[in-house]
């Protein structure tokens, strides 16, 4: 009888320190920028240093709300050769052909058409099926969301 009066007692001390633990721990999502998502996707390693290069890791650490279309390190590697490595302000035009200000969903973007960069290209829209295209790229992977933005994963560089 005298454990079981003491058992629940025990528990109780356990879920406070359990729950006091899950406070501390940080969230997996939350406070990371565009840049520290980019940096996270093993899909976006070359983008991600190309952004880097071309000077523009700074404004995507803390500035937004921004939204990318980054394209997979297969469908960049064509365009961050030795060539564009060394001219980062031809390199910083190519990248901001994939960004827009603002904040825009798979959602959103589906009821869009026609949309400038900040590189001076514009993006058209197309929804078929359920997929989303942008001009000839077809988004791969939605709504990567960050503190300052949200990410959306090509699979061809975007012109």
């Amino acid at each position: 009888m005298k454990a079981i009066t003491y058992l629940p007692g025990i528990r109780g001390v356990l879920m406070v320190l359990v729950t006091s633990l899950f406070l501390f721990l940080p969230a997996k999502t939350v406070g990371q920028n565009l840049m520290d998502m980019m940096e996270n996707q093993s899909k976006l390693k070359l983008f991600a240093g190309a952004v880097k290069h071309a000077g523009l890791d700074q404004q995507l650490s803390q500035d937004g709300p921004f939204t990318i279309f980054a394209p997979t390190d297969n469908s960049f590697a064509s365009v961050y050769d030795a060539e564009n490595q060394g001219n980062p302000a031809k390199l910083k035009r190519i990248i901001l052909n994939h960004m827009i200000t603002g904040l825009a969903t798979k959602r959103k973007l589906k009821m869009m058409n026609n949309i400038p960069t900040l590189g001076g290209i514009h993006l058209k829209m197309k929804s078929t099926n359920g997929d989303l295209q942008i001009n000839k790229a077809v988004v791969i992977q939605a709504n990567i969301k960050a503190s300052n933005g949200v990410i959306h994963i090509v699979d061809e560089l975007l012109q």
